[in-house]
């Protein structure tokens, strides 16, 4: 949803740009917002997302040759030579080890450090989540930019009729 959500706010104000979504599985979205100036490469399909961003982005993205990469979720490949941002969502992986699978934790001890490291720019949820990422990564704060997450316009404040209302939240 953050992937989406961010692309459809993003065709809505700059149309002269060209965005490439690169993706590991197919993709069946539709954006109404693009002027001509969005296209898809996901005609991989590869089961692992974290293998496909090792083993076959570098490749689709040398044909390519994007001015900027965007990686939306803590992942880049390795030796990634172009300019990116990363989005780091938080550092639970830290925070809270025993709520992720181990071979994701040992996959990404060392990754994540050094793609932070490398990206331009850090894009975090919260200023939790930048204080997070500047204790347990080391990045200089300067390097990290705090942006809400936008949500769906079908998200939006209600009024309650129940004399105590509530607020759930489903995540990790």
């Amino acid at each position: 949803y953050y992937c989406e959500e961010l692309l459809k706010a993003i065709l809505a104000v700059d149309h002269e740009n060209h965005f490439v979504v690169f993706s590991h599985q197919r993709l069946s979205l539709d954006f109404p917002g693009a002027n001509g100036n969005l296209s898809f490469t996901d005609s991989i399909h590869f089961p692992v997302r974290a293998l496909y961003v090792q083993a076959l982005l570098p490749k689709v993205l040398d044909s390519v040759q994007p001015d900027l990469c965007h990686y939306t979720n803590f992942l880049a490949p390795v030796n990634e030579h172009r300019p990116y941002v990363v989005t780091i969502h938080d550092m639970g992986m830290e925070v809270l080890p025993h709520a992720h699978p181990l071979l994701k934790r040992l996959y990404t001890r060392r990754l994540v450090p050094r793609v932070a490291r490398n990206a331009r720019l850090i894009i975090t949820n919260s200023e939790y989540s930048k204080w997070e990422v500047v204790r347990h990564l080391g990045i200089p704060e300067e390097r990290i930019c705090v942006t809400p997450l936008a949500a769906s316009p079908e998200f939006r404040p209600v009024t309650s009729k129940h004399e105590n209302p509530y607020f759930l939240f489903v995540g990790n």
